[in-house]
C-alpha cells in the first residue's frame, strides 16, 4: 500500500494523563464568543487526554502543535469546499504559531486530482509538491473530521454544546453530505 500524499491526523494516545485543569475551569478562563478560541479549548483539552494532531507531507511527519490543530479546524471547510465545489481551483491557508511557519497551496489539475505546494518556512525554503486524487484528499479530511467529532463528543463535554461549535460541526456536516 502506498502512502498518502497529504494526511492530517487524530490520534489518541491510551497512557494515563495528568490534568492539571477541567475543561470546565479552563473554558472559564475565556470569552467563548469567537471560533478560534473554542477550537484552542478543545484542542487543549484533547491534548490533556492524550489526544495529538499529525501532518505527512510526501510521507514525511512535520511537527504540528496544539496552536496548529485550533488553525487547522478553523481552515478546514475552506479546504472541504476546495475540494468539493467546482468554481473553487485554488486554496491557500498557512500555520504560523509556537514557532511553526507552514504554507500550504492547493490547486486543482482538473476535476479528478489536485496539487499541493508544501513549503516549511521554519527551515530552507525547499517547497514539496504532491499530486493526489480530490477523492482521496476528501476521505483523508472526512475521516480526520469523524475522528476529530468522535473525540469531542466524549472527552469535551463542557464545550461541545457551544453555540459557535455547533453551528461549525453543523455547517461541516452538510459540506460532507451528513445531513
Amino acid at each position: 500500500m502506498s502512502h498518502k500524499s497529504f494526511e492530517v491526523t487524530i490520534e489518541f494516545n491510551n497512557e494515563l494523563s495528568t490534568i492539571g485543569q477541567s475543561e470546565e475551569d479552563f473554558a472559564s478562563e475565556f470569552e467563548l464568543d469567537d471560533l478560534i478560541t473554542v477550537f484552542y479549548i478543545i484542542t487543549n483539552e484533547l491534548s490533556n487526554n492524550n489526544v495529538s494532531f499529525g501532518l505527512k507531507v510526501e510521507g514525511r511527519a512535520y511537527p504540528a502543535l496544539t496552536a496548529e490543530f485550533s488553525i487547522f479546524l478553523e481552515c478546514l471547510s475552506g479546504v472541504v469546499d476546495f475540494v468539493n465545489e467546482t468554481d473553487i481551483s485554488k486554496h491557500t491557508f498557512d500555520f504560523y504559531e509556537q514557532g511553526i511557519n507552514y504554507l500550504f497551496r492547493f490547486e486543482k489539475i482538473n476535476d479528478q486530482e489536485y496539487r499541493l505546494a508544501f513549503e516549511d518556512l521554519n527551515s530552507s525554503s525547499e517547497i514539496v509538491m504532491v499530486r493526489g486524487t480530490l477523492l482521496d484528499l476528501n476521505l483523508v479530511l472526512y475521516t480526520f473530521y469523524s475522528r476529530f467529532i468522535f473525540l469531542v463528543d466524549k472527552l469535551c463535554t463542557a464545550i461541545r454544546q457551544n453555540e459557535l461549535y455547533v453551528e461549525w460541526k453543523d455547517n461541516l456536516d452538510k459540506k460532507f453530505g451528513i445531513h
